[in-house]
């Protein structure tokens, strides 16, 4: 049923937000401790700080895997959510190591803006088709 549908691609549409926001997060820490490092005079506590929200980040990532559950549409944001955490994790010894992982994760979240404008226009069909009933 429409109804159905309806929910579905909404659950999608906020489930492809959340992660749109959980990569956007991922970034700025890891180029804050990049930052920290090329001083060479970062306090060890600044340091710490940033290496938590740099943690903290990668592990509200990957609990986002279980919104795209095995055989749907968007299963395959199970494998960008894994790269990304795991390409995170590593110690970006330069700042073209660490622009070339920004690059990605923007690629990442731009294909995302584009899906999330598929489904609202998913959702206007299913509205218009509910509405002609």
């Amino acid at each position: 049923s429409s109804r159905v549908l309806w929910t579905l691609a909404v659950t999608q549409f906020e489930s492809l937000g959340v992660l749109k926001k959980a990569l956007t997060d991922i970034s700025p820490p890891i180029e804050a401790l990049m930052k920290l490092k090329a001083k060479g005079d970062a306090s060890a506590e600044a340091v710490a700080v940033e290496s938590e929200k740099k943690k903290s980040a990668i592990s509200a990532l990957l609990a986002l895997v279980e919104n795209f559950p095995e055989g749907t549409e968007f299963a395959p944001k199970r494998d960008v959510i894994r790269s990304v955490a795991e390409q995170a994790q590593q110690d970006f010894e330069s700042p073209e190591s660490f622009m070339d992982f920004a690059l990605l994760v923007r690629q990442h979240t731009s294909k995302i803006f584009n899906e999330q404008k598929a489904l609202l226009e998913r959702l206007k069909q299913i509205k218009k088709a509910a509405a002609k009933k």
